[in-house]
């Protein structure tokens, strides 16, 4: 009903998704309700728990959304924000071959502060770091590009 409203005015829609309920994400594509998608990549299938604290994380749905941008028409971006305690070169790789040709996918800068949920300890990847992360994408996912480095 909010997006309806937002359309309604004029206005284009963005939604920002972590992935988990792809039937929402599909209706308001198919419904003409978004015009543009960002989905959340927290890592490789493998690890993807470990870096949002649940063990053993089924990331079936995370999976459906993801087929269904890189297979549909829908316009999105996909993003990973680079944690230094959790991504390495195979986490990377890993993700490049899940998302193989996707449109968009970037590498955010973790950013820590007051406002930042994640327990203290975690740092940015070094800018160098994430540099060779690009390098590795580049023959799954030629889009990859890095942002607020």
């Amino acid at each position: 009903e909010f997006c309806e409203k937002i359309k309604s005015l004029g206005f284009k829609v963005k939604v920002d998704t972590n992935g988990t309920d792809p039937q929402t994400v599909k209706t308001l594509y198919e419904n003409g309700l978004a015009d543009y998608f960002a989905m959340d990549i927290k890592n490789d299938k493998e690890h993807y728990g470990e870096i949002i604290g649940i063990t053993d994380y089924d990331t079936k749905k995370v999976e459906e959304t993801v087929s269904f941008f890189l297979s549909g028409n829908a316009d999105y971006e996909f993003r990973t924000t680079l944690i230094n305690e959790f991504h390495k070169d195979k986490n990377i790789e890993k993700i490049g071959e899940w998302i193989k040709g996707a449109k968009r996918y970037f590498l955010q800068k973790f950013k820590s502060g007051d406002n930042c949920l994640a327990p203290a300890g975690l740092s940015e990847v070094p800018k160098d770091t994430a540099e060779n992360f690009i390098e590795l994408l580049k023959k799954d996912v030629p889009s990859a590009k890095l942002r607020g480095y």
